[in-house]
């Protein structure tokens, strides 16, 4: 069984909340906070960094405590998540742990949060107050936070840390903000490459249509005919949901393999894929998201 811990800086609280919800799903995983940490407690499988973000930066206390201590995190899987005010593109604040662990970073989350104006210290207050001077927003108390997201987040560690050899992991990002076609961005070999897709709503489904070998990029032997997602609520002005699946073979005997999901919401229908390309789909497929224009 595999142990973990979960490391925050907390200013106000969600950092912490995010990081006992995280726990939750993981099971056998300690929540620490930066103040209470020891060396000792870094003999783990895998590490959560969790971190508020101030001013631009992430918390000093936990970034000094890593640069201090990083020869102890080597070998480690490690994850990160950020609390923010700017949503997803809140994720470049942990670029200074990226340059740290590099590869070693396997997932780093942005997690909206919350500020409660009667809760800030008068010097919290006029920074606060300044940053939303220049963006042009008046200044009262904001909570962005859900809980759904950080749930997401602790199964996709999830998921990362059940991989098994031969599953092929897709991380998708989905954002809907109008009908009818979909673009979808990915990496394949570092490269990013860019398909536009068509796809329907019907009774709560999403239905992403392809035909046989329309992914010239990745092989022409490729059949992709449908992908099915369900979502929790209509679409309306915009909806995002974040997902990670599984291709795992159901029958050694064929070649079909399932969109495995997680209970995030979503669920897929079927995809089949060529046995000669399973081996390239291991090391080359890393992200793949939808959009819409």
């Amino acid at each position: 069984m595999l142990k973990g811990l979960i490391i925050y800086e907390t200013k106000y609280g969600s950092t912490k909340e995010s990081a006992f919800l995280i726990s939750k799903t993981l099971l056998h995983c300690e929540v620490v906070s930066i103040d209470n940490i020891s060396l000792g407690q870094l003999n783990v499988d895998y590490i959560i960094l969790g971190t508020h973000m101030y001013k631009g930066q992430i918390a000093p206390k936990l970034l000094a405590f890593i640069t201090s201590n990083l020869n102890l995190f080597k070998g480690k899987k490690i994850f990160s998540y950020v609390m923010n005010l700017e949503g997803d593109i809140g994720e470049k604040y942990l670029k200074p742990l990226k340059l740290l662990f590099k590869d070693q970073l396997i997932l780093m989350q942005a997690i909206p949060g919350k500020v409660d104006i009667e809760k800030l210290t008068p010097k919290d207050y006029d920074d606060l107050k300044e940053m939303f001077t220049q963006v042009g927003l008046p200044m009262k108390s904001i909570n962005l936070f859900r809980p759904e997201t950080v749930e997401v987040f602790a199964q996709d560690i999830l998921t990362q840390l059940t991989q098994k050899e031969g599953d092929i992991m897709v991380s998708l990002d989905i954002m809907i903000q109008r009908p009818h076609v979909c673009v979808i961005m990915f990496q394949l070999n570092g490269q990013p490459f860019i398909m536009r897709r068509r796809f329907v709503y019907f009774e709560k489904k999403l239905y992403f249509l392809f035909e046989k070998g329309v992914a010239p990029i990745i092989t022409d032997e490729l059949p992709v005919e449908l992908l099915i997602f369900t979502l929790v609520e209509k679409p309306e002005a915009e909806i995002e949901a974040r997902i990670t699946s599984t291709f795992k073979k159901v029958d050694p005997k064929t070649d079909e393999y399932r969109f495995v999901m997680h209970e995030n919401g979503l669920e897929a229908l079927w995809i089949e894929a060529h046995p000669d390309m399973l081996e390239m789909f291991k090391v080359t497929l890393e992200h793949v998201q939808y959009s819409v224009i």
